[in-house]
C-alpha cells in the first residue's frame, strides 16, 4: 500500500492543496501526517476541513502547535507522543520530534525513526 508522510502543515491549506494532489496523483492510500496541523497559519478551517475528508485514510501525530485544538474538533484522533507500526517488517517509529527523537527512543538496527518538526 503506498504511503505519504507529510508534516507541519501549519495551517496553510493552498500547500495541503497541492500535497493532496500529489497523493491522489502517486495513488497513495494512506496518509500519515507528522503534527502541527493548524497553528499558526490563517486558512485552519479550511486545513480542518480537507482533513477530515482523509478521516478513513489517516493517520496523525500530535505536533507541539497542536496543543490548543480541542476533542472533537476534528473528525479523527490525533496519537500524542509516538507510535510503533510495521512498514515492510521493520519497526518504523513516527513522532513529530519534538519529545520524542533520536536520543530518547531506543532503536535497534534496521529500525525506523520518522519525525517532523
Amino acid at each position: 500500500m503506498k504511503t505519504m508522510i507529510i508534516s507541519d502543515i501549519h495551517g496553510y491549506s493552498n500547500n495541503l492543496k497541492k500535497v493532496l494532489d500529489i497523493f491522489y496523483k502517486e495513488g497513495c492510500k494512506k496518509l500519515i501526517i507528522l503534527g502541527d496541523l493548524l497553528s499558526p497559519g490563517s486558512d485552519y478551517e479550511e486545513v480542518k476541513k480537507l482533513l477530515n475528508n482523509f478521516k478513513f485514510s489517516l493517520l496523525c501525530m500530535k505536533g507541539n502547535n497542536d496543543n490548543y485544538i480541542y476533542p472533537g474538533e476534528l473528525d479523527f484522533n490525533i496519537i500524542d507522543d509516538y507510535i510503533n507500526i510495521k512498514l515492510d517488517s521493520n519497526n518504523t517509529y513516527i513522532t513529530h520530534g519534538h519529545r520524542y527523537n533520536r536520543y530518547n527512543i531506543n532503536l535497534v538496527e534496521k529500525d525506523i525513526l520518522i519525525t517532523g518538526h
